[in-house]
């Protein structure tokens, strides 16, 4: 039954119906019923039931309806705000519908009318029974919250069964043993000397970068002649259909992520050698040279990296040189560690990372490692005195 309320115009009653066309177009019918508003109120809340239950939507606005398979209903939604949402977050929605929700929702022929906040918690402890992480399935319910807050707005349903629906906390802060110390980058620095993945390494542990940012760097960002690194561009992998492609951007994760940094020496020698070679192979190589964009992370014939090479080969390197496995994005939280560590603001390690706001800092690096902690315990211990009195009694007794 569509949304319907009755409004007063010269005298008379009309019902005032309203649907969705599609989202975010709100279609408003005033129906005439004939009757004047004195001493026909009564009559007129009645035909507005009527001309409620028998009017036939469009068959365009009635794609969405609350009979329709949840699977079905997420899937159209999703159509729906494909234009109005990043082409990445599309497929990323597009592939946990397609995977996970739709087929469990559908198995079970779940409409979206009959929808429970019991239905939803059912889901996701199948989805912890998977093994997987309190973290996934946050965008799992982030995902569908969406899609039933916009089946509320559309008058769908009631209210969105997720509000009644407990997830699993997503724990934010990094563990110390995930993190390198100096002596360990300087040990990781050494064996990447001369390789593929000395200068992504290299841009992970100086400046946090994020694995998108260091493969969507080019060249043009940065600028030798004034030292600065411009952070404006990034390379993200999406999977779309049976395969992943790779979405390149002039946009960061985030607005804060967008960011120009000073150009450290020790990087700055790096790249400049890594030009040269880089130059040299496109003589070589001639037509045959693959990179027309000016990426930095480029092999000896032009061929861009991969995001999943990067994390693979990076577990390859450790491996082989029989230092301790971390993922690569441990490198960003090495970097964070470390200037905490040193006495940094979170401020400035926030600007410096690129994080949206601070408290996004705070809940993941302000942690302290128990070597950390000695000075604290010396200053507590200097700031309080306990009395040690030799001659007292070892019997303790009641005051």
């Amino acid at each position: 039954m569509v949304a319907g309320h009755l409004e007063e115009k010269n005298g008379l009653y009309y019902c005032v119906i309203s649907y969705y066309e599609r989202p975010g177009k709100r279609i408003r019918k005033w129906i005439p019923t004939g009757l004047r508003v004195k001493g026909n109120k009564k009559k007129a809340e009645k035909k507005l039931l009527e001309v409620r239950s028998k009017y036939i939507i469009p068959n365009a606005a009635n794609d969405l309806n609350t009979e329709m398979l949840f699977g079905d209903y997420l899937r159209k939604w999703l159509e729906y705000r494909k234009s109005a949402i990043a082409i990445t977050t599309y497929h990323a929605y597009k592939t946990r519908i397609e995977r996970k929700i739709a087929p469990y929702f559908d198995e079970r022929k779940m409409k979206l009318g009959s929808l429970k906040a019991a239905h939803v918690q059912e889901f996701y402890i199948h989805l912890e029974n998977e093994k997987l992480k309190p973290c996934t399935i946050k965008c799992y319910h982030e995902l569908m919250n969406t899609a039933l807050n916009y089946a509320v707005r559309s008058e769908l349903i009631l209210a969105n069964p997720l509000r009644l629906v407990y997830r699993p906390s997503v724990r934010k802060s990094i563990e110390p043993h995930s993190c390198y110390n100096e002596l360990e980058l300087e040990k990781l620095f050494k064996v990447s000397e001369g390789t593929l993945l000395e200068i992504p390494i290299l841009l992970g542990a100086f400046y946090g970068l994020r694995r998108s940012e260091i493969i969507g760097l080019k060249w043009s960002a940065v600028d030798f002649e004034n030292n600065l690194i411009n952070i404006n561009h990034t390379i993200v992998p999406v999977y779309s259909e049976s395969s992943y492609i790779y979405v390149k951007e002039n946009r960061t994760k985030t607005i804060s992520s967008r960011r120009t940094l000073p150009l450290i020496d020790p990087v700055k020698g790096k790249l400049i050698k890594l030009k040269a070679i880089q130059m040299n192979n496109r003589l070589v190589c001639g037509n045959a040279y693959e990179d027309t964009e000016g990426y930095i992370c480029v092999n000896e014939v032009g061929r861009l990296y991969t995001p999943n090479w990067l994390t693979t080969s990076f577990g390859k390197l450790l491996k082989k040189h029989g230092l301790r496995h971390i993922r690569f994005h441990d490198l960003r939280h090495s970097c964070a560690s470390i200037l905490l560590r040193k006495g940094v603001q979170m401020k400035y390690i926030q600007e410096w990372l690129g994080h949206s706001n601070i408290a996004t800092t705070a809940d993941i690096y302000s942690h302290l490692e128990v070597s950390d902690m000695i000075p604290l315990a010396s200053t507590i211990e200097k700031a309080m005195q306990v009395p040690d009195n030799p001659e007292s009694s070892n019997l303790l007794s009641f005051v």
